[in-house]
């Protein structure tokens, strides 16, 4: 007995260190999603910035300190579009990743739903809160830059409703994929805003009202193009005849209210910090808050970037159970934040009076520079402390990461008064470094409590995560089939499953060269021209592939010569390879053979309703197998396959 679970143990580990994880399928996805999310923030931080950008430049100091006093407000009334469009993306990408297409449905209708109640509520709920808001600064700021408050807070209380559309559809579209799209939105809605800021409040002379009329309209466009996208260029919005039931809307609500509470929070926070601010520096202390902001805003659009490409692939490798997956998409993402924010950081150290002469501040406040370089101290502490809050949520521990944003707003609140008493003004910036450094220490043990007492819902089943590129297919089939001999499983059952591994591994590969191949020679390289570059043995087998993907043949191999001698494009799909991760789960009666890949769509009937496996092409496994199904999602196909 001790000899046979030796050799297990050696199967085992002698599989996992040829063919465990390797984060190159979670890498290439990131690489593909944060560079146009990094845009769409660029675009998007346009949008909140240009306001006090144009009214400091254009009206003045009292203006700039207006637009920036009024920001925590808005943070009140946005913790609704968190909490609906969180939740939403959450609840579906989770709903995607677990195969239960009915249960996918459902949430779509309810996210329909609570979107539109929710800006039904926005829209009327706002106005007392608001005004409530605006009066409570009177005693600390000026008269003048209350009566702009009021003046810029209309045009935003217009565009708030709007706004809570626009967040839900960037949500959906982010586990769409669909990065591109929402790079181009907010590009445009960008460029509304500062059209119009500069029409308002440069050539017309509306003052601080001008800018929030501009973000209004900015709003209301974003949002009508968002929705007639959705409506018309995918299935978010289609649910057939599924309606949503109690357990959804609970379920929305219970992914949304970490980031909701987590908005509810800064919204406290930032006001409360503003009273404190003005209290200690006048109207300086708006002047020096919307620089700080700004600064941070520019921060944040790499650390949402990077949280934009981690939430699709975080909710649907949650959903599919993909313990090892998630937690090397987490490693990878924060590896990127402290390379790229870090470097950030030390540029706005360097530069910092330039960030004051932008904001029309020539005039520096005292301690205006130092005040900002220690804020800054804490930008990349921040970045780490947003992966491991959505790493939470993703794995359902949704009251933990709401009890660290509640305990981390606290906390800062009192490290403001406790700084205050001890040190000079200036130095009540660190209370954002001291208060992040003991939240993230607070995350870093549970995140490595989880990690040792974790478990799979099935405990009785083994699993194993696995990357295994095209050429090495067979060699990693060879040996599953092997180890699982040795765990037990019936032989007919070891030998399904190692051969569905080989036989998928290769279909996917194949099906994803011939899209690339038919199209790249329809669009560059006509068979008329081919003919002249290739021997004509090669050109003959090369047409037949293509002209007969039925028979499955794979595409011949092209000498180094020849290859040299093709366009770059056809070059790279020749020798590119997909990038595969495989789940396999077993017990001694059954097996599950899961497999994600980033090659091109192999099987999908799009009726507009449902996606579901429909090729004849999978008929061999399909008989090999007792169930299969199939979904294609975030730019990649998603086969599960059980035995």
């Amino acid at each position: 007995m001790n000899k046979a679970n030796t050799e297990h143990e050696n199967l085992k580990n002698e599989l996992l260190s040829r063919f465990g994880r390797d984060g190159s399928l979670t890498m290439r996805k990131l690489r593909e999603y944060i560079p146009p999310m990094i845009a769409t923030n660029l675009s998007t931080l346009l949008l909140i910035s240009v306001d006090g950008l144009v009214v400091g430049n254009f009206v003045g100091s009292h203006a700039l300190a207006s637009v920036n006093i009024f920001y925590p407000i808005t943070l009140f009334i946005a913790l609704i579009s968190a909490l609906v469009a969180s939740g939403s993306a959450t609840a579906l990408s989770t709903a995607i990743g677990s195969s239960d297409l009915d249960k996918t449905a459902r949430m779509k209708h309810a996210s329909i739903v609570m979107m539109i109640l929710a800006a039904i509520f926005v829209a009327f709920a706002q106005i007392p809160v608001v005004s409530a808001l605006i009066a409570s600064y009177e005693r600390e700021v000026s008269a003048q830059t209350i009566e702009m408050m009021q003046q810029y807070g209309t045009g935003i209380m217009i565009s708030m409703p709007f706004g809570l559309i626009s967040t839900v559809g960037v949500y959906q579209l982010q586990i769409s994929g669909k990065m591109k799209l929402l790079m181009k939105l907010a590009a445009m809605e960008g460029i509304v805003n500062l059209i119009l800021d500069l029409l308002f409040v440069a050539v017309m002379d509306m003052g601080a009202a001008g800018a929030g009329y501009g973000t209004a309209a900015a709003n209301i466009v974003r949002s009508v193009t968002t929705v007639i996208y959705i409506a018309k260029n995918t299935d978010l919005y289609k649910c057939g005849e599924a309606k949503a039931g109690f357990n959804e809307v609970k379920e929305i609500l219970s992914y949304g209210t970490p980031d909701a509470t987590a908005i509810l929070m800064a919204a406290v926070k930032n006001y409360l910090i503003i009273q404190i601010l003005v209290y200690v520096f006048g109207d300086d202390g708006g002047v020096i808050n919307g620089v700080c902001v700004f600064c941070f805003g520019l921060v944040n659009v790499v650390v949402s970037g990077i949280q934009g490409g981690m939430r699709p692939l975080a909710g649907f490798m949650s959903g599919a159970n993909d313990i090892v997956g998630i937690r090397t998409l987490l490693k990878q993402c924060i590896r990127i934040t402290a390379v790229i924010v870090g470097i950030m950081t030390v540029l706005i150290i360097i530069f910092s009076d330039a960030f004051f002469y932008a904001h029309g501040i020539h005039d520096i406040p005292d301690f205006g520079i130092l005040s900002l370089r220690l804020y800054s101290l804490y930008f990349v502490i921040n970045g780490f402390d947003v992966l491991f809050r959505l790493y939470f949520v993703n794995r359902k521990k949704t009251n933990l990461s709401t009890a660290l944003n509640i305990s981390g707003t606290v906390m800062l609140i009192l490290m403001f008064f406790i700084l205050g008493a001890l040190l000079p003004k200036p130095f009540l910036w660190l209370a954002y470094l001291f208060t992040s450094l003991i939240m993230l220490s607070i995350e870093q043990v549970y995140y490595l409590y989880y990690m040792k007492h974790e478990k799979n819902d099935d405990s009785e089943a083994e699993l194993l995560y696995l990357s295994v590129t095209p050429d090495k297919a067979a060699e990693a089939s060879e040996l599953l089939q092997k180890y699982m001999t040795k765990s037990g499983c019936q032989p007919r059952m070891a030998n399904k499953m190692s051969l569905c591994m080989e036989e998928m591994v290769s279909y996917a590969v194949t099906k994803s060269r011939l899209s690339e191949l038919r199209r790249l020679i329809c669009e560059i390289l006509p068979p008329e021209r081919l003919v002249e570059l290739l021997p004509d043995e090669l050109f003959d087998k090369l047409m037949y592939v293509l002209k007969n993907p039925e028979d499955e043949e794979q595409i011949p191999p092209f000498p180094g010569d020849v290859l040299k001698k093709l366009p770059k494009d056809l070059q790279e799909i020749l020798q590119q390879d997909i990038e595969v991760y495989i789940i396999i789960r077993l017990t001694k009666d059954e097996g599950r053979f899961v497999m994600l890949d980033t090659g091109r769509c192999i099987a999908l009937n799009e009726d507009k309703e449902t996606k579901k496996l429909v090729t004849e092409n999978y008929e061999f496994i399909k008989k090999l197998a007792k169930s299969v199904e199939y979904q294609y999602i975030l730019d990649m196909n998603y086969s599960v396959i059980s035995f």
